[in-house]
């Protein structure tokens, strides 16, 4: 019973267009034989409605479990298109430890600018950061602003 959830996951992943990759990560600090070791399922797949493009995956803790639901650790979803030529992106990342709550970065672009915001949910919707970056021939300028500090940053680039 321990391994139908690592059987699970083999399923889905061997049903779905893209394979899932494994990684194994060794934990920091000391750990007895095998539990310093935690291995992790990511699987990922796109498709497309429309003129919308949707990527979406999750990453999985592959560790025998006869609790299923505690396999997953985080579950992620992008959605983007093009609109009056700028093309868009939208992702949010949930951790499944915390449903109530979305990490969210949303991008646009239109030729040699573009716009960044990252965003969370959970109590409502709160902006952390924006941030821009303008490219002019050899020069790049890229202002940030941090909304929960209030502080401002502007990065100049020349390459």
């Amino acid at each position: 019973m321990k391994y139908s959830a690592v059987a699970l996951l083999s399923i889905l992943g061997a049903a779905s267009a893209g394979r899932p990759s494994l990684s194994v990560n060794i934990a920091d600090g000391a750990a007895s034989g095998l539990d310093g070791l935690d291995p992790t399922l990511s699987w990922s797949s796109s498709s497309s409605s429309g003129d919308l493009d949707l990527e979406f995956g999750l990453e999985a803790s592959v560790r025998p479990t006869s609790d299923i639901a505690s396999l997953p650790k985080s579950v992620w979803g992008q959605v983007g298109g093009t609109s009056s030529g700028w093309a868009w992106t939208a992702r949010a990342d949930i951790d499944t430890n915390d449903l109530g709550s979305a990490d969210l970065d949303i991008n646009a672009e239109n030729g040699d600018l573009s716009v960044n915001i990252l965003a969370s949910t959970g109590d409502g919707f709160s902006v952390n950061t924006v941030g821009a970056t303008k490219k002019l021939d050899d020069l790049t300028i890229s202002p940030e602003y941090d909304v929960a500090s209030g502080d401002a940053s502007v990065t100049v680039g020349w390459a």
